[in-house]
């Protein structure tokens, strides 16, 4: 059987909404790539500066939420905004951050320097993490994760540089996956489920984090 041109564009149009329904009903929901510059000052590190780019459909939801004037720049009311009614909820996952250092295990919370930007389409995030006080000068890890799964994250190429004054320390990194913690996620979740999950059960999925180790 032969199908005419039109009826197969239409056929192709319901499948791609089909899978697109699919997509935006499953987890995770959205996608970001972080970039890190650690600030290492008189042998310590003193902080992290964060960017984060955002996935192409939520970067589309938050600047057409939030630049209003339409002119492909986010201005500081609208900054504000953003700051006050999207960022602001991360601080209920401690903005997805694990600190390890050979004592202790924390969610560092001291946040700021805040600011929102878009580039062709993309959002990205940049805000400061300071460990001020915490006197990092031995080997660290940092994680990046949100223990919902609604969120994933991913790492582009050359994702962590270092800031260094004052110093002659010249640290380096590497990534490795924590399969000793584990966090379980409903696969067919809804946008609106934030459910951390503390043990498997049937129907779930299993996803690890990707840990940042700092040596020095």
């Amino acid at each position: 059987m032969h199908l005419s041109a039109n009826k197969s564009i239409s056929i192709l149009f319901i499948l791609f909404l089909i899978l697109s329904m699919s997509i935006l009903d499953a987890h995770p929901h959205m996608m970001f790539y972080p970039r890190m510059n650690f600030i290492i000052n008189d042998d310590y590190c003193t902080g992290v500066e964060m960017d984060w780019e955002f996935d192409s459909m939520f970067s589309r939801s938050i600047i057409d939420g939030f630049d209003k004037n339409k002119n492909n720049l986010f201005e500081t009311d609208e900054i504000k905004n953003i700051y006050d009614r999207a960022f602001l909820n991360l601080r209920n996952y401690h903005y997805f951050l694990v600190l390890q250092t050979e004592n202790d295990k924390f969610h560092p919370n001291d946040i700021s320097e805040f600011s929102a930007s878009q580039n062709n389409g993309k959002l990205f995030y940049h805000f400061l993490v300071s460990f001020e006080g915490l006197k990092l000068y031995q080997d660290f890890s940092l994680s990046i994760f949100d223990p919902t799964f609604f969120s994933a994250v991913s790492y582009k190429d050359e994702p962590v540089t270092f800031s260094s004054i004052n110093t002659t320390k010249q640290p380096t990194y590497e990534f490795k996956t924590d399969r000793g913690e584990p966090y379980y996620y409903d696969p067919q979740g809804a946008v609106e489920d934030t459910t951390v999950h503390k043990s498997w059960k049937p129907g779930l999925k299993t996803a690890y984090p990707e840990v940042l180790y700092v040596k020095f």
